[in-house]
């Protein structure tokens, strides 16, 4: 080639490139009218419904929902309306029952411990041996540390694993000592309070006999030492080089018993001679002064140089209550200070006071100036007693901070004048142990008030918050999980002057959420409704959209390897503030200003006997679908405690038919094994929650069995005992050589003569796919019927056994009660699918009712395939030719679409599971079905959302939901860009890259298995080298990295159908549950494509018919179509004015 071809075909190129848009421009502005596609409708309709009649059929059949529901109708003829108020009240009462227990045992050990403390004389020079849980070897550790270690250093005790800890290894024979990193170890104090504290061990052992689901019951020492039993290995965090910085005495548990609510003024020295390393250490010490702080105390900060500022103008002249994202933010603004100037202190002092007096309303509790400083200038005597004698009010605390300090007398002064404490750190070590000093002063008080009577001590209760094990390990499966602790201060009852009064330590034992949330009575509040725990600020201790933890890194496999499953390791890790979530960031309310009086309703003091009305949006099937619901509130205090209960309750829940309750148990066996009871509580029985297998399902069956006439159960309003009368009824249907009743259901089953194979009923089940067939109660009873035993189902089955709180039972009900359909159909959402896959299933289900009270709900699992094959028999493979004749297959050119009722694709010739808004062609299709107010889209903030890391950055255009919609224009340059690339492309094939680059340029080292190329016969070995820098660069799709994912707000959204819509239009027109229309104004060149919705009624499934001629319509509306949420961003103002 010369070079005069060389150079001019880059010119041919560029100009080939200028011309194609040119010409696509001026096309869009000379539209060409098209005539759209004119779609059968009646035809249409009739194949839909003859579809939707035989899958209906099939369900309806297999499952006999037509024979239970008679034997249901015959047993159940007790109508019972619930009062949710009672059913608040009695939950509430249970509740109340199992936190006095753990408060007895507390009371206990605390009498037992200044009993223990008064009978101990201090020995200075006491030597002591004792088992520091931090160098304790377990029987497996001995095969990693030499024995020569081992005889000094460690501690060999025995460990065994124990249910009510889960994975840790305990020693239930006696308690373990952890002491913080900084605190000495063989420190006498220590080695006494140690001493006196091991005739703990005798009551630890009487509580956990007479409380046998107590958990951990600990002390913590004052002087900083836990003692904690059952005995354990202390567990240690697995990242490297990792430090024990555990001290009990900054536990929420610890700093709520160790005095009353505070309200706390930080006076904090920025001027110049506060920098450098006294800087480092007055910002560790606000660090740890705060933690001692709870979320029934308040706080603020002022800084003070030349004049008194408040370090986050945010909370000018009021106090902050001291939840942890207060705390974070004071810590951080800290940071951001400069040094400077000269302090004057009289000033930041009248502030200090003067913010006391605005503020002595909001509560009647402790008050306390902690004065940080490198000395004070002088005693500032006049200010004191202008504000603060001779009452004494607010005590004063100073902390003179650095080696070198100006003065300390005034600061000494000052602290006993204002019956404070003074203390000098010097050095970082030093501040928690001085920072733990005024604790004592504010509790001694109390202890003398409670020595002499006149102040009754009153447990504590923590808000939720996770067992440390369980925190350590980051895992909810291993420890006690989420808990909440009750505890109680220990004072030193001596007579001695000296201690008279002293806080020796709290006590303190944990109670998991999971022990609270058994008492659900699950069964009667019926599928969709929901209790719920909060504390007086409103900070959620369990809630069915909570979650505590976020998926921190996925990490990704070869793509052989994870085909079809993606994602192969999901590392998790908890929320930074999952222990303050509030209430309203768990209830999606439809109109968000209702949400402050909601909040308001929820947290008043009294018990309420009209129920709190909120319609709520109800994300479910991890927020892929919505629904719309009214939502009736009933809440109850539980007495001793900061908690409330709320149970919210849809209006369909409420009723309930019995079976008559004229014997006192019921006639069960054990014939069928393939049966399960949900995971809950039953007749106020708590053994058989920690039974499992079959042990725990005789023992629920023991509860009702007739002996002598006689059952162990006398709840009348047992729903289960009903389940287990129609249960055992209907086993009398069992064909004696099948394993199940409803085998006999083929041979009548009225779906066509091609389905009939006499009396083969494996074989019909087989051509049919059926895999599973089940019913599942209200009561909490799981019947079902395996058909292929080396198929999924079993572990499908023994993974859903929770009946009414099920996904599967949850939509059926949501359908049949707000949008009035029976039959409902779906499939695993957002799963990769490809044609003639079989481990793909569909489940159909149907609500049992009896009178309007759902009773059960009956379902069947069907490989994906077999569905489909019906779906093409009546829809794609049927005789049609002819324009007036509906097909999918033959009616060219049409897409068609079955769509559930979120906007999910149930079957479509591009894939399935998939929601239609997020495919590449028919974006726009769901827009205008959006529109046309097919669905309806719900949008809400997601507060416990996850998004990658640096959302804040990379997604700056995207967070306005107008970017979500790509413009014509946009489509168009990135077609135009992408076939550019492929010129080029082609062109590196036949060696022409030199008239791009350089001779002397030089190919990348990059690996060429990290990319895939994008064309025909490219391989990275086939370009030529001066081409692969560039191609690697631009031209390159990496294999996925690793996700790394950060907590944010997310606005969501998700879909909704209409139903009503359809049953408008045939009301109106009586044409059928049909729909059509024509979308205008696509691209290229202003085309049009016809499209038509069927609803095949009675179900949840659409039918929907698209012309698709390479016309795109996406962005013709404004409606957003996408189920992508947007991270919040949020801008935090400097100032309030």
């Amino acid at each position: 080639m010369t070079a005069m071809m060389r150079e001019m075909i880059p010119c041919l190129v560029v100009f080939g490139f200028i011309m194609l848009m040119y010409t696509s421009a001026v096309s869009s502005m000379e539209p060409i009218p098209t005539l759209p596609l004119k779609i059968p409708l009646d035809s249409m309709k009739d194949k839909a419904n003859a579809f939707g009649e035989e899958v209906k059929m099939l369900t309806q059949n297999l499952t006999n929902y037509n024979t239970y529901s008679d034997m249901a109708r015959k047993h159940l003829t007790v109508p019972k309306n619930l009062n949710p108020q009672d059913l608040v009240d009695k939950f509430a009462r249970e509740i109340e029952e199992l936190l006095e227990s753990k408060v007895k045992a507390v009371e206990k050990l605390v009498i037992a411990a200044e009993n223990a403390k008064k009978d101990h004389e201090y020995r200075k020079n006491l030597q002591l041996e004792y088992v520091n849980n931090k160098k304790v070897l377990s029987q497996e550790d001995l095969k990693n540390i030499p024995m020569a270690m081992s005889s000094d250093i460690y501690a060999m005790i025995n460990l065994t694993s124990d249910h009510l800890f889960n994975e840790v290894k305990v020693n239930p024979n006696y308690s373990t000592i952890h002491v913080p990193t900084n605190v000495y170890d063989q420190a006498p104090v220590i080695l006494n309070g140690i001493k006196w504290s091991k005739k703990l061990d005798s009551i630890f052992k009487e509580n956990r006999k007479a409380f046998s689901d107590l958990r951990w019951q600990y002390f913590c020492n004052a002087d900083g030492f836990l003692r904690i039993y059952p005995g354990i290995k202390w567990p240690i965090r697995n990242e490297e080089d990792s430090v024990d910085m555990y001290d009990c005495r900054v536990r929420s548990w610890y700093i709520k018993a160790a005095s009353s609510s505070k309200n706390i003024v930080i006076l904090v020295d920025t001027s110049g001679s506060m920098k450098g390393r006294r800087r480092i250490i007055t910002g560790k010490t606000i660090q740890k002064l705060l933690e001692t702080l709870s979320d029934d105390d308040h706080f603020n900060i002022i800084r003070y140089s030349d004049k008194p500022e408040y370090l986050d103008s945010c909370f000018n002249g009021t106090l902050m209550q001291a939840n942890i994202q207060n705390k974070q933010r004071a810590v951080k603004l800290f940071r951001e200070l400069e040094m400077k100037q000269k302090g004057e202190l009289n000033l930041a002092l009248e502030e200090a006071f003067k913010l006391f007096e605005n503020n002595d309303a909001k509560t009647l509790c402790n008050k306390a100036i902690m004065l940080i400083t490198d000395g004070p200038a002088e005693t500032y005597r006049e200010i004191f007693d202008k504000h603060n004698w001779p009452n004494k009010t607010v005590r004063l605390f100073s902390f003179l901070v650095g080696r070198e300090v100006k003065e300390n007398r005034y600061a000494k002064w000052m602290a006993c004048a204002n019956k404070g404490y003074y203390t000098h750190i010097s050095t970082l070590a030093d501040v928690q142990e001085s920072v733990q000093y005024y604790l004592r002063v504010l509790s001694r008080p109390m202890g003398i008030a409670s020595k002499e009577g006149s102040l009754p001590r009153i447990p504590k209760w923590t808000p939720v918050y996770a067992d440390y094990s369980t925190e350590v390990s980051q895992n909810l499966r291993k420890g006690v999980g989420l808990v909440t602790s009750v505890s109680m201060p220990v004072f030193d009852t001596s007579n001695t002057s000296t201690s008279k009064g002293s806080l020796l330590g709290v006590m303190g034992t944990d109670v998991p959420i999971q022990e609270i949330k058994d008492l659900v009575p699950k069964d009667k509040l019926g599928a969709n409704a929901y209790a719920f725990m909060y504390t007086h600020h409103g900070y959620v201790l369990f809630h069915p959209n909570m979650k505590p933890m976020y998926q921190k890194t996925i990490k990704y496999g070869h793509r052989e390897e994870h085909k079809k499953n993606e994602t192969s390791e999901h590392k998790k890790e908890f929320r930074p503030f999952y222990n303050t979530i509030d209430i309203t960031e768990m209830e999606y309310a439809v109109n968000h200003t209702d949400l402050h009086k909601f909040r308001q309703k929820l947290l008043s003091a009294s018990n309420r006997r009209k129920p709190i009305r909120l319609k709520v949006k109800v994300p479910y099937d991890r927020m892929n679908r919505v629904e719309v619901v009214d939502h009736l509130y009933y809440t109850a205090s539980i007495k001793g405690t900061p908690f409330k209960i709320a149970l919210a309750l849809p209006s369909y829940s409420t009723k309930l038919m019995l079976k008559k309750f004229d014997s006192v148990c019921a006639k069960v066996g054990n014939k069928q094994k393939e049966y399960e009871f949900a995971p809950w509580r039953y007749c106020g029985n708590n053994e058989s929650l920690q039974a499992t297998g079959l042990d725990r399902k005789l023992k629920i069956l023991d509860l009702y069995k007739c002996v002598d006439g006689k059952g162990k159960c006398q709840d009348q309003d047992s729903i289960l005992y009903s389940d287990l009368l129609i249960h055992h009824d209907m086993m009398k249907y069992k064909i004696a050589d099948q394993s199940d009743y409803r085998f006999k259901i083929a041979n009548a089953l009225q779906t066509g003569s091609e389905y009939s194979y006499g009396h083969d009923y494996k074989k019909f089940y087989d051509k049919m796919g059926v895999e599973l067939l089940f019913f599942a109660t209200r009561g909490g009873l799981t019947d079902f019927v395996v058909t292929k035993s080396p198929q999924i189902s079993p572990y499908w089955m023994g993974n859903r056994t929770e009946t009414v709180q099920e996904l599967y039972y949850r939509q059926a009900i949501m359908n049949k009660e707000e949008k009035k359909i029976d039959f409902t159909f779906s499939i695993p959402l957002n799963e990769e699918y490809s044609e003639g896959e079989s481990d793909l299933t569909i489940l159909s289900t149907i609500p049992v009712y009896v009178n309007d009270a759902n009773v059960a709900v009956a379902g069947m699992l069907q490989n994906f395939t077999s569905f489909t094959d019906i779906l093409k028999k009546h829809l794609f493979f049927n005789d049609c030719r002819s324009p007036e004749c509906f097909s999918c297959e033959y009616l060219w050119p049409l897409t068609c679409y079955l769509l559930d009722e979120n906007g999910y694709i149930l079957y479509g010739m591009d894939g399935v599971s998939k929601f239609l808004g997020d495919t590449t062609n028919d974006m726009g299709l769901m827009a205008k079905l959006i529109a046309d107010g097919v669905f309806i889209r719900e949008s809400y903030t997601d507060f416990q959302a996850e998004c990658k890391e640096n959302y804040d950055e990379e997604t700056e255009d995207e967070s306005s939901s107008a970017t979500l919609i790509f413009s014509p224009l946009k489509k168009l340059v990135n077609i135009l860009l992408w076939s550019f690339m492929e010129i080029i492309m082609t062109v590196s094939q036949i060696g022409l890259s030199g008239w791009f680059y350089s001779e002397k340029a030089s190919a990348a080292p990059v690996a060429d298995n990290t990319c895939m190329f994008l064309g025909p016969n490219i391989t990275f070995e086939s370009m030529d080298p001066n081409f692969k820098e560039f191609a690697l660069k631009f031209y390159c799709r990496k294999e996925p990295q690793d996700i790394q994912l950060v907590p944010c707000h997310m606005t969501k959204r998700a879909y909704r159908a209409n139903f009503r819509v359809f049953r408008k239009r045939n009301k109106r027109t009586g044409e059928g549950f049909v729909l059509d229309g024509v979308i205008r104004g696509c691209s290229p060149s202003n085309c049009t494509r016809s499209y038509a919705v069927v609803w095949i009624k009675d179900t949840n499934m659409m039918l929907v018919a698209v012309e698709n001629q390479g016309c795109n319509c996406t962005g013709v509306t404004d409606e957003v179509a996408t189920m992508k949420g947007s991270p919040i961003i949020y801008i935090l103002c400097s100032n309030f004015t």
